[in-house]
């Protein structure tokens, strides 16, 4: 196996085809076949077959494609750092965040990179499920998510850095119909929601309805806030989540409610372990720390 027959079967599961395979990389559609017979071979199983379709993975190939394009994501963040340190960026930080708090990371890197342009900054913004297990897994050096995510002794320090609330997200054909003094006009509408893995915006969910005296009818649920909205917008259903989305994927037939109440309250949070903190690392964090101070 080497990182050229990774290549090559990624992009031919992509482009279901091995002329355009070879012609992207500038070699012959038999050097392509060659490369793929020999994983296959290493590998001891088909990955792709010939139909009159295309070339199509095998159930094997479905398997190992994930696996293929997480190493070859890991080899171009791997080059990019190295090509960055040969021309002089030193500093690295590799910060994940939920896309609510995205803007919070934006105003973040501004004074960063005011003052240490030789600092290159990785950034992930990930769903609720994915913040959460990357916290776990301890993959990142900086978090920006919401207050409920803390996990538990496991040594991280945080900072709630903005005051946030869940908003009701509808549908402007049906905007008119809602009133939030009398949350029976919210409950007979059905639900477009997050799984129940994310586990800290699903159950600020649940207590918000239970709070007001119902269950709500979900109709489909989504892994992305953005599908959430994108539902919505389309006028499949009604959701609850976080305010700040209203403003990062603005869509024109999504009006939105503010909910009233402590249960609805999503503040966002800077987290960090100090047992791994790096110089570099230690220079962002008092930029993020003294930041949201002046702000307050």
């Amino acid at each position: 196996m080497n990182m050229l027959q990774y290549e090559l079967f990624a992009s031919v599961a992509r482009t279901q085809n091995i002329s355009r395979t070879a012609e992207q990389y500038g070699i012959s559609q038999p050097a392509v076949s060659h490369q793929l017979k020999t994983l296959e071979t290493s590998l001891g199983l088909e990955l792709v077959r010939r139909t009159k379709r295309g070339v199509l993975l095998t159930d094997a190939g479905r398997e190992l494609l994930p696996y293929v394009q997480e190493i070859l994501a890991i080899k171009d963040r791997a080059e990019t750092r190295m090509r960055n340190m040969a021309e002089g960026t030193v500093g690295h930080i590799r910060i994940a965040a939920l896309s609510s708090a995205s803007y919070h990371v934006s105003d973040c890197l501004v004074p960063l990179y005011a003052d240490h342009p030789d600092i290159q900054a990785d950034i992930s913004l990930l769903e609720g499920t994915e913040l959460i297990e990357a916290l776990r897994e301890n993959t990142h050096d900086f978090y920006f998510g919401v207050d409920t995510m803390m996990p538990d002794n496991m040594g991280y320090a945080s900072e709630v850095i903005a005051h946030g609330r869940l908003e009701l997200f509808v549908n402007r054909s049906i905007a008119h119909t809602i009133d939030l003094r009398d949350w029976s006009t919210v409950a007979r509408h059905p639900f477009v929601t997050v799984p129940k893995s994310d586990v800290s915006l699903d159950k600020k969910i649940t207590n918000i309805c239970r709070n007001r005296g119902f269950s709500p009818h979900i109709v489909s649920i989504y892994n992305r806030a953005e599908s959430v909205l994108l539902s919505v917008n389309a006028g499949l259903g009604v959701a609850i989540l976080p305010g700040a989305l209203r403003e990062l994927y603005q869509r024109p037939n999504i009006v939105t409610f503010p909910i009233e109440g402590d249960d609805a309250r999503a503040d966002t949070v800077f987290v960090w372990n100090p047992a791994l903190l790096t110089e570099t690392g230690e220079v962002f964090r008092d930029i993020v720390l003294q930041l949201y101070t002046e702000k307050g």
